[in-house]
């Protein structure tokens, strides 16, 4: 029965974690502490035994803590941070709680506390960056939204960790708490995709898929054609891996390319999602004349907007790969006669990630 309590104890702690910070006091920062150390002792499947075990710190003392009866010292702070592994955030926590800055204090806790709620919170790499966001608002500086996302981007390819993923939640977090404009909103859909995507690398393609959605329509709500095109494009490309039928990675594909004239990264991502289609239903053809098109998109692409300075890949180092290998694969396509409605090749996250997938007898270029 008093395992049971101490269960409800920090699932109630963890509901209240998830509130806004509106404290202007000390005592703001001591809820905070306390609903922070039972969210993640619940996320750790700790009771308070346990925790109490591995902190070495009486039970009643962190009963005291999060009750807020006892208020939490350095000490204290810097034990229960390193049996649950909260990254510093409890020691940190700790020693803001003497500063008398209360509106700095808010305005950093903010963006910790939103990261927090959404189960984004995990390590010191996170809790960096969500620090790094309160600091510029608190200085008035609003984040560069366009390199940010410029720099996930990159670390998509060059480093698709775990603490990858729960940055680009953190991200996501921050933007949902800050007023929308175009340029948050657009920052929303292309890191959303990011997000999509890393999910696909994991396996998760269900989850994936729900993130690519939810990229398009904030795309279509930014009004940006550049982040539009470009997150149905790179879902196509990336679709036909995932389980999308022949069809639908068409018709998306498609409205990529309908959405402007202008050369984008979307298109050259539409087009290489129609070379694949073509590479699997053996359409030599078509498929020729895609790799042409986009190499020709490609070419025309430097210096356009914003998107093509984000692009997921580089546009002139995709486009010679495909000029190369896309007619080999077709030449050996074992099913010329593919449904349309048939799933496309579900493959491993590091060609879910770009790979092409060759033939037997096919060599990469």
């Amino acid at each position: 029965m008093d395992s049971q309590r101490e269960i409800r104890s920090y699932s109630n702690g963890a509901q209240c974690s998830r509130g806004s910070i509106i404290g202007t006091s000390v005592a703001g920062h001591e809820r905070w502490i306390r609903g922070n150390c039972s969210s993640t002792a619940a996320r750790r499947g700790l009771t308070l035994d346990q925790l109490a075990a591995r902190s070495q710190i009486s039970r009643g003392q962190i009963s005291n803590l999060e009750h807020g009866r006892r208020r939490a010292r350095a000490d204290t702070a810097a034990a229960l941070d390193r049996a649950l592994g909260a990254g510093g955030l409890l020691i940190w926590l700790a020693a803001e709680g003497t500063e008398d800055d209360g509106v700095r204090r808010r305005a950093i806790l903010a963006a910790v506390s939103a990261a927090a709620g959404a189960g984004a919170l995990d390590g010191t790499y996170t809790l960096a960056d969500l620090l790094r966001h309160g600091l510029l608002g608190v200085a008035g500086a609003a984040e560069d939204w366009e390199a940010a996302t410029a720099v996930y981007t990159a670390q998509l390819v060059t480093d698709p960790s775990p603490a990858y993923g729960t940055a680009l939640l953190a991200a996501l977090a921050v933007l949902r708490n800050q007023p929308p404009t175009a340029d948050r909103i657009r920052a929303g859909a292309r890191i959303g995709q990011l997000y999509g995507l890393w999910l696909g690398n994991q396996g998760q393609l269900g989850a994936a898929h729900h993130w690519y959605r939810s990229a398009t329509a904030l795309a279509d709500r930014s009004g940006c054609l550049d982040t539009r095109a470009y997150t149905r494009g790179r879902a196509a490309a990336r679709g036909l891996y995932e389980g999308w039928t022949v069809t639908r990675t068409l018709d998306t594909a498609a409205t990529a390319l309908a959405l402007t004239a202008r050369p984008t990264s979307g298109g050259v991502e539409a087009h290489a999602a129609r070379v694949q289609v073509h590479a699997l239903t053996g359409d030599l053809r078509a498929g020729r004349r895609a790799v042409a098109a986009m190499a020709d998109l490609a070419g025309r692409l430097d210096g356009h907007g914003g998107g093509a300075r984000t692009a997921f890949l580089s546009a002139s180092w995709n486009a010679a790969p495909a000029a190369n290998r896309t007619p080999c694969a077709l030449a050996t396509s074992p099913s010329p006669s593919w449904p349309t409605g048939r799933p496309g090749w579900p493959r491993s996250s590091s060609t879910a990630a770009g790979h092409w997938p060759l033939p037997a007898g096919c060599t990469k270029g």
